[in-house]
C-alpha cells in the first residue's frame, strides 16, 4: 500500500509558500502511506491523521490568504472546494475501519485530492497570477 509518488513538475505553482507547503503535505502523505505498510497501533495512525487534516486547514487558510491578496476571482469557488476536500476527509477519518481496504480507500482519496487539487484547481491560481504579474 505504500505510495512512491514522488514531486513532478507538473505541481510546482511557482508560488514559493504555496509549493513549500504542497511539498510538505505530500511527506505527510507519503508517511501515513509508509505506517500503514508497519505494524502501528490504531491510535498512532489516528494522530497522523488528525496531524494531516490540521495540516490541510492550515494550508487552505495559508492559500485563500494569499488568493485574497492577489484580488483572485475565484477565490470563492476555490474556498468551497478547499471546505469541501477538509469535511469529506473528516468524515472519512471518523468512519475509517483500521483493515487493509479502509486505509487503501484512505491513501488513494488523499493521493487523488493531492495530485488533482495541485495541479488542476491550484494552477488555476497560479495561471492567474503569473497573468497578473506579466501583464
Amino acid at each position: 500500500m505504500n505510495i512512491s509518488m514522488e514531486w513532478q513538475d507538473k505541481f510546482d505553482t511557482h508560488i514559493e509558500e504555496i509549493d513549500y507547503q504542497h511539498r510538505y503535505f505530500l511527506k505527510l502523505i507519503k508517511r501515513f502511506s509508509e505506517l500503514t505498510e508497519e505494524d502501528h497501533d490504531q491510535a498512532y495512525l489516528k494522530r497522523m491523521l488528525e496531524e494531516i487534516s490540521y495540516y490541510a486547514v492550515f494550508h487552505f487558510c495559508s492559500e485563500e490568504n494569499i488568493m485574497i491578496k492577489f484580488d483572485y476571482p475565484l477565490l470563492k469557488q476555490h474556498r468551497l472546494i478547499h471546505e469541501s476536500l477538509v469535511t469529506e476527509l473528516n468524515d472519512q477519518i471518523l468512519t475509517l475501519n483500521y483493515d487493509e481496504k479502509g486505509l487503501i480507500n484512505l491513501l488513494a482519496f488523499l493521493t487523488n485530492w493531492f495530485m488533482s487539487h495541485t495541479v488542476e484547481e491550484d494552477g488555476k491560481f497560479a495561471k492567474f497570477l503569473f497573468e497578473k504579474k506579466n501583464n
